[in-house]
């Protein structure tokens, strides 16, 4: 749909405009469940389930949960950042801190975890004191100084109405664990945030032009962002949008759309007093290998996870939860995004000497790559472990 240069999304709609976009894509889902219009089991239905949307939104609130996400910026089709989890780099003896690093090298890969809050029952008011939402950070000389953190809060601000704001802050770079208090700043100033009616979106539309497999980044910041009818600069949340706005996700997440060297670690997730497990996506490098000639082969990805990984271990992936996807700007697929519901599900996984070997009926391969062979594909699932911990892989045929 665009040309995939550089700088592109840079320049037609600027960092903040595109991860507004981006939110945007994840708040479709918060937006259109059962809190708004109904329990889908007891019938309830609403206008997105006529011809003109092509899809039931209830499907998405039901679907979404915490969860680490990888954005491939430019469009390169390969993740050059990875998260990992590691032990404490202070030394002070923390729990595991999420490590997301560029390996040295200046990368335009964004990530970001989406912490789900709508059990917590909270409103603005209620986030609003000091450290009610707050998380920990450790970053060194070896991060760019330009790539800052960026809070996300995804809010429902009417019956039909829902917004998602981010302010990013240039963390210190001390060597040290630092604190970010975000309810602090929900009353200054360098918010961004767009407000969707989903009473007005044409969720089938939107789907349909995101399915297309020349869409890059900045078409989903642009689709998004035209959708909820702007950009707004906010200095103070709860005067905006009001106290009694539900707070349904907080979102944490680094990195530079023109590129930038990121080294950051992150610990210590904190809602109104309570701790909470962050999210991480752990990266794997997949190979993959298709049958030649047999009716019965299987088409077969192999990976490993990296080898200082101590946290989990690869005999802890759900097997149930092994997906293989065609390619998309986020990795894993945002549930209930065109990728994610055409992903194929392993039939087979096989775990030796650390190398999983998930098999895929290769039909359900070819329906999920709807012919386009050249496309990469993304091998993701869970790990079997109560926290929220995925993993996903990028590769090519």
């Amino acid at each position: 749909m665009t040309d995939p240069s550089a700088n592109d999304a840079d320049r037609r709609f600027g960092r903040r405009s595109t991860l507004l976009g981006l939110g945007g894509l994840a708040l479709g889902g918060i937006a259109s469940g059962p809190t708004v219009l109904g329990d889908e089991d007891e019938g309830a239905t609403g206008q997105y389930d006529d011809e003109r949307s092509g899809a039931s939104p209830q499907r998405f609130l039901s679907r979404l949960r915490t969860e680490a996400f990888v954005v491939d910026m430019d469009g390169s089709g390969s993740l050059t950042t990875e998260t990992q989890l590691v032990g404490d780099p202070s030394g002070e003896r923390r729990d595991a801190a999420v490590h997301v690093t560029s390996r040295g090298e200046s990368s335009r890969d964004y990530v970001a975890a989406g912490i789900d809050l709508r059990a917590d029952s909270l409103t603005l008011a209620d986030v609003s004191g000091d450290a009610a939402i707050a998380y920990d950070y450790y970053k060194d000389a070896e991060t760019t100084h330009r790539v800052p953190d960026d809070a996300f809060l995804f809010l429902q601000t009417g019956p039909t109405t829902f917004a998602v704001a981010v302010r990013g802050a240039d963390a210190e770079r001390s060597g040290t664990w630092e604190t970010r208090a975000v309810s602090s700043e929900l009353t200054e100033d360098g918010w961004r945030a767009i407000e969707v009616d989903t009473g007005e979106l044409d969720l089938g539309n939107l789907q349909r032009q995101l399915a297309g497999s020349g869409v890059e980044i900045g078409d989903i910041g642009g689709l998004i962002a035209m959708v909820s009818g702007g950009i707004e600069s906010v200095s103070d949340l709860a005067h905006r949008f009001g106290g009694d706005a539900a707070v349904l996700g907080l979102g944490i997440g680094t990195g530079a759309l023109d590129g930038a060297v990121t080294e950051a670690y992150y610990n210590g997730l904190e809602v109104a007093g309570e701790r909470r497990p962050l999210p991480a996506a752990l990266a794997v490098d997949p190979s993959f290998s298709a049958p030649h000639g047999r009716s019965d082969g299987r088409f077969t990805a192999s990976f490993s996870l990296a080898t200082n990984e101590q946290i989990v271990s690869a005999s802890d992936i759900d097997p149930d939860s092994v997906r293989l996807a065609p390619y998309s700007p986020v990795s894993p697929p945002i549930p209930g995004s065109p990728w994610a519901d055409t992903a194929a599900t392993a039939d087979g996984v096989d775990v030796s000497d650390g190398t999983v070997r998930a098999e895929f009926v290769p039909g359900q391969v070819r329906r999920s790559l709807q012919g386009d062979r050249s496309r990469p594909l993304v091998v993701y699932g869970d790990f079997d472990v109560p926290e929220p911990y995925t993993f996903v892989g990028v590769g090519h045929r």
